[in-house]
């Protein structure tokens, strides 16, 4: 009896314990806040997270390798290990200001002490991000500023459909042109370092002159009306004045040379420091696009029939009698031998190297014929194949 009796009694105590635990447990009241006392939720652990650069310090890193940053373009064509005019002046870059050159102001019109400047975001931004206005772009690119003030004297020549149209530097060129991609380029030459093409946003139309050129030449060929050159720059104003100092800028005129494979519009820079001259022959693009387009202009034109009567395509000449430079107009092709068939007329600058640039062509005189020295880094001559083309009449 009492196995039995100690058996039942564990049963009960079995049975009390389940219901015990299987009901509802009394809720706690929650305690009323007090002036002494809060009521702060625990936080949940979380790991630390690693710190991501902001979009604005991405584009930082970036820009230190482009030529807004490096300004490694001037120094390509300038260095005498590229044959460039350091060769005639044994003066280093450095000395001369080049890659110190800056606008007037930052773009909120803060203005710039050339000894204390270094290029950043707020050259062009006013707020990193936001919208870049042209006339920012041309405080620093003068040619292209040129080419507006030329427009308003000269609307034949300097007019351009994509202005006509309201299109600004920034439609064209994005912020890989701006900013860099990441890669030291040498030049603005280089597809690395700008991208802005016409293809871009154009197809050619099917029509003759496409069909027969498309392949072989560049559209800046045919559709540039001019280019533009700073004739003479006078380096001794600028060693001894900081003065930029050109007899004026020349227009009217582009030459045609090849370059990664077709036949493109280019410029020369002509130098003269103390005894020496330097000229430089160089791809180019004008701000001058047109639709109007003759086959004349290239084909069979004066210049080319002066080369084929003596050899030679006087590009520019001092007049003795008027006191000014004269120089070739039109489509001018870069011949195979064009270090000799070009003659180029160099002049000085015989008033205090401290006098204001303008008005232009003001105090200059013949200086000699014929360059020292000759550059050219991106692109060759026209081929002897290429000139029999030219020269048959269409």
């Amino acid at each position: 009896m009492i196995k039995y009796k100690k058996v039942s009694i564990v049963v009960a105590l079995v049975v009390v314990s389940l219901l015990v635990g299987c009901a509802k447990p009394e809720e706690k009241a929650t305690p009323t806040p007090t002036p002494m006392m809060t009521l702060t939720p625990t936080p949940e652990k979380t790991p630390t997270p690693t710190p991501t650069p902001s979009k604005v310090e991405k584009i930082k890193a970036i820009f230190m390798t482009s030529l807004h940053y490096t300004r490694e373009g001037k120094e390509t064509f300038y260095s005498a290990e590229n044959g460039g005019f350091e060769k005639l002046t044994s003066i280093p870059i450095e000395e001369l200001g080049c890659k110190k050159c800056h606008a007037k102001t930052k773009a909120d019109g803060t203005p710039i002490k050339t000894e204390e400047y270094k290029p950043d975001c707020y050259d062009c931004h006013k707020t990193p991000g936001d919208e870049v206005e042209d006339k920012v772009c041309l405080g620093c690119h003068g040619r292209q500023g040129v080419e507006l003030k030329l427009e308003k004297k000269m609307p034949e020549l300097f007019s351009d459909v994509h202005r006509e149209a309201g299109l600004g530097c920034t439609d064209c060129h994005t912020a890989d042109d701006v900013h860099g991609v990441g890669e030291e380029g040498k030049s603005s030459l280089l597809e690395s370092t700008i991208k802005a093409k016409c293809e871009n946003c154009h197809e050619a139309e099917k029509n003759t002159a496409h069909l027969l050129h498309k392949e072989k030449v560049d559209c800046k060929a045919c559709h540039v009306k001019t280019v533009i050159s700073c004739y003479n720059c006078h380096l001794d104003s600028l060693v001894e004045a900081h003065v930029k100092r050109p007899y004026a800028p020349l227009s009217g005129f582009k030459i045609l040379m090849n370059f990664n494979g077709k036949v493109t519009s280019a410029t020369l820079m002509v130098l003269k420091y103390e005894d020496k001259t330097f000229y430089v022959v160089a791809p180019f693009f004008s701000h001058t696009v047109t639709k109007d387009v003759s086959c004349s202009d290239c084909h069979d034109n004066e210049a080319l029939k002066e080369y084929e009567e003596n050899g030679k395509i006087v590009f520019t000449k001092w007049n003795e009698s008027s006191g000014k430079l004269e120089w070739k107009k039109g489509v001018i092709p870069l011949v195979p031998d064009w270090r000799n068939a070009f003659v180029l007329d160099f002049l000085d600058y015989k008033a205090d190297p401290h006098n204001p640039v303008k008005p232009f062509d003001q105090n200059w005189t013949y200086m000699k014929t014929g360059a020292d020295l000759t550059q050219i880094l991106y692109g060759e001559p026209l081929t002897e194949e290429q000139l029999e083309k030219l020269a048959k009449k269409i």
